[in-house]
């Protein structure tokens, strides 16, 4: 039980952080561009509201390292999705509102998953949060009037 508390708990952070962290390149793109490459050819690059995924299998993108640009280069692909897909590489572009979205609706609805879970571990009334132990099952909660979630054992 406590484990499956602590990964509900994790994934709630780490989405909140990713949500976070896509709209902070967001709000900084508009100056800067970023870009972090390694070695083996894969290439991670915000610019102009858009991330880019890259990988290229014959060789690296560009010098492994962490890349700040200044200037607006063109780029066209700052509002849909697009992917490639050829022999010797891959490309997706992402928009940052649309990664930011997914990571803060992702992080709401863990946290609605966690608590609801929780309530139901600790015999809680799901609409008030009433500690129902000592009830029967399937009677009203006291506090609200609200009904069990629970079937009535017979």
């Amino acid at each position: 039980m406590r484990l499956s508390r602590l990964i509900r708990r994790a994934c709630i952070v780490v989405s909140v952080a990713l949500c976070a962290l896509f709209l902070i390149l967001w709000a900084l793109n508009s100056r800067l561009s970023f870009s972090i490459s390694e070695k083996h050819g894969v290439l991670l690059q915000v610019r102009h509201g858009t991330l880019l995924l890259a990988y290229f299998r014959d060789r690296p993108a560009m010098a492994p390292g962490f890349h700040a640009m200044t200037g607006k280069e063109s780029w066209d692909y700052t509002c849909s999705f697009y992917a490639i897909n050829m022999p010797s590489y891959w490309l997706t572009f992402v928009p940052l509102w649309f990664a930011a979205m997914a990571s803060g609706t992702a992080a709401l609805l863990f946290r609605r998953i966690h608590h609801h879970l929780l309530r139901k571990e600790y015999m809680l009334c799901a609409s008030c949060a009433y500690d129902r132990t000592g009830l029967k099952s399937g009677a009203c909660c006291p506090e609200c009037g609200a009904a069990s979630l629970e079937p009535a054992h017979t």
